[in-house]
């Protein structure tokens, strides 16, 4: 589901035609902050996370990483996924890049934006990662659809 969200999200940034309508589209942060998300929980569950414990980190992404973090699980490239984090975390917890450009009463809200080509280059290595530790499942998934398994990591669906 979350690399459905970044090939999503790189879609929407190659089909707009300015550098300026990628970075304030609400759209691509709105999919970017559920692949983080995405990916965090995937690395989670198989650390004996439990369906309930991965609801309960809902939408947090500075919670979610922190317990990635509190399990030992090793982010590659971590500063630039700190950032990416970080800017995308309010917007995702409170859905304001879903409900936009202001509140009911008429006040703006606030939050932060990430660039999306550095949010993409900071989650391709989250990628390759997610994909081998749940290498097994996907394999499994593809043999019950009829599918050739996948055994090398295909790379990072971006730009």
């Amino acid at each position: 589901m979350a690399r459905g969200n970044l090939i999503g999200a790189s879609h929407i940034y190659r089909a707009l035609s300015t550098e300026q309508e990628r970075n304030i589209n609400p759209c691509i942060q709105f999919l970017l902050g559920f692949t983080v998300e995405g990916y965090f929980k995937a690395l989670l569950a198989p650390k004996n996370y439990k369906l309930h414990q991965l609801i309960a980190i809902g939408h947090n992404l500075k919670k979610a990483m922190q317990k990635a973090g509190d399990e030992g699980i090793a982010l590659p490239g971590y500063p630039k996924l700190k950032f990416v984090v970080d800017n995308l975390a309010l917007g995702h917890l409170k859905h304001h890049y879903r409900y936009l450009p202001s509140n009911p009463d008429g006040s703006d809200k606030e939050f932060t934006m990430v660039y999306p080509s550095l949010a993409f280059e900071a989650l391709a290595p989250l990628d390759e990662i997610v994909f081998k530790e749940i290498q097994a499942e996907i394999n499994a998934d593809e043999s019950r659809l009829g599918l050739p398994t996948t055994t090398n990591w295909p790379g990072a669906p971006i730009l």
